[in-house]
């Protein structure tokens, strides 16, 4: 048996504080999309072993791949109740890591979804570990677009119209390095930043084109702030994107990545164009996506 599963990056189309937790885990609400951009996985029978190294397309290939210990993919495998891991699984990663695209969760995710497709777990268990391991972990059994809160954990899939998949691109601008999430929700309390309004945009399970729109237009990610002051390079390219043609920009997650989002694939191109210069100089690289659909 020898398989190969695509791996999904995600990106945050806003990311609102609403509270902290007692335990001192923020609360958060967020939109999540998934793209055609990601890793892949290769699976086949052997003795348990997970190896991660570069896709030779990658966009930067600068940190070295987790070792086998320290992969979230062994860690969540290794912890499953009665489950005997005879697979060897190699991850080709394209995702850059600490970039706020969710490429660990969405190994772990991707591996734990195929089981669940085999029936070697059952959907409490994949859930349950899901929440353990990582935070994003649980968007990526489901694979589309959802409205996520609490730390991540309560994931709220949407159904998107035709007209979503043919009307929306995406600009991803990555850097050479990842950001330190614990460093910057530290910084975010320390600073005393004021809590978001809890928010309900899409009550009715679904979003269509133009719901879509009228969300970006007052969505924003309460971390940019305090990113821009600890990064100064990522706030350079939020302000150089605010000022382009687009339906939305800003920094997916934590960070590092900062997105656009055109309703025009000739724009989203012009656009990567016409920024080439400004990206070399500013040490970072443009990868175009469009979303991940399994339709």
């Amino acid at each position: 048996m020898r398989m190969e599963l695509f791996s999904p990056a995600k990106i945050n189309l806003g990311l609102s504080i609403v509270g902290r937790r007692t335990d001192g885990f923020h609360l958060l609400e967020s939109l999540f999309w998934p793209l055609n951009f990601g890793d892949s996985i290769e699976i086949s029978n052997g003795d348990g072993r997970v190896r991660t190294q570069w896709d030779p397309m990658a966009p930067l290939q600068l940190t070295s791949p987790p070792a086998q210990s320290e992969n979230i993919v062994t860690k969540v495998l290794g912890s499953i109740s009665g489950f005997q891991n005879d697979l060897d699984i190699t991850i080709f990663k394209k995702i850059p890591m600490g970039g706020g695209l969710g490429g660990g969760s969405s190994n772990a995710g991707t591996v734990l979804k195929h089981l669940l497709e085999r029936r070697l777990v059952k959907i409490p268990e994949a859930e349950h570990w899901a929440c353990q391991f990582g935070a994003d972990i649980p968007f990526f059994l489901q694979n589309q677009p959802a409205w996520v809160t609490g730390v991540g954990e309560a994931v709220k899939p949407l159904e998107i119209d035709t007209a979503l998949l043919e009307n929306l691109y995406f600009l991803l601008i990555i850097f050479p390095f990842g950001c330190e999430t614990k460093k910057i929700f530290s910084s975010y309390k320390q600073d005393s930043c004021s809590f978001s309004n809890s928010v309900n945009p899409f009550p009715n399970g679904n979003i269509t084109f133009l719901e879509l729109v009228s969300f970006l237009k007052t969505a924003n990610n309460d971390l940019e702030p305090i990113v821009s002051k600890l990064y100064p390079d990522i706030g350079k390219v939020l302000s150089k994107l605010a000022q382009q043609k687009c339906l939305y920009s800003g920094l997916s997650g934590s960070g590092s990545t900062c997105i656009a989002v055109f309703d025009s694939f000739e724009q989203r191109e012009k656009t990567s164009q016409d920024l080439q210069s400004f990206f070399r100089i500013n040490n970072c690289k443009s990868i175009s996506a469009e979303t991940f659909t399994t339709r």
